[in-house]
């Protein structure tokens, strides 16, 4: 996998492509920080909670021959991998990092929508995600919360992705309800 600055990435990344990938990511980047804010123990998950998070994207890297950097869309079947952190949030700012977040995606058009799975390790446990992301997510979206591991075995709720203009960046909201 190919780590690039997240200035890099947004300059060299075709845009439709970019914010299809980076909604997946916004939805672990967010599962990230609700396990570490939740790593009380199985009871804590099973409370509703409601985390918000910075989600920052480092790496893009096409996969089935789709080149993650440049500038011909995505044929079906073909996908991207990112990696990212998570961060809390201090106020509108940046705090310290809570994790780290796994996405792989499949492109289902050329325009660049595409499902996603993210995994999202947290010191309790896993938070897994997946859904169908749009080519354009400029534009909020949400996900569905699928499970995971740990204290998270049996989670559900969603996340909602709000993608931080054209960039590498989002706030993600999380939303456990069970």
């Amino acid at each position: 996998m190919t780590t690039n600055r997240p200035d890099q990435l947004v300059a060299t990344t075709p845009a439709k492509t970019r914010r299809g990938a980076r909604g997946g990511l916004g939805l672990l980047a967010a599962a990230t920080v609700l396990g570490v804010l939740t790593a009380s123990g199985p009871a804590a998950a099973a409370k509703p909670q409601t985390l918000k998070v910075l989600e920052v994207d480092t790496s893009f890297v096409g996969t089935g021959g789709f080149n993650a950097h440049g500038n011909k869309p995505p044929a079906v079947g073909q996908g991207v991998v990112i990696a990212g952190s998570l961060y809390k949030l201090a106020g509108h700012n940046q705090g310290r990092r809570d994790g780290p977040i796994h996405v792989e995606c499949t492109f289902t058009d050329s325009a660049g929508t595409s499902v996603c799975t993210a995994v999202l390790t947290l010191p309790a446990g896993k938070l897994v995600v997946s859904g169908l992301t749009p080519g354009n997510s400029t534009t909020p979206y949400a996900l569905p919360i699928l499970g995971g591991g740990g204290p998270y075995a049996h989670a559900k709720g969603h996340i909602k992705i709000n993608p931080i203009g054209n960039s590498n960046k989002a706030l993600d909201t999380i939303i456990v309800s069970g």
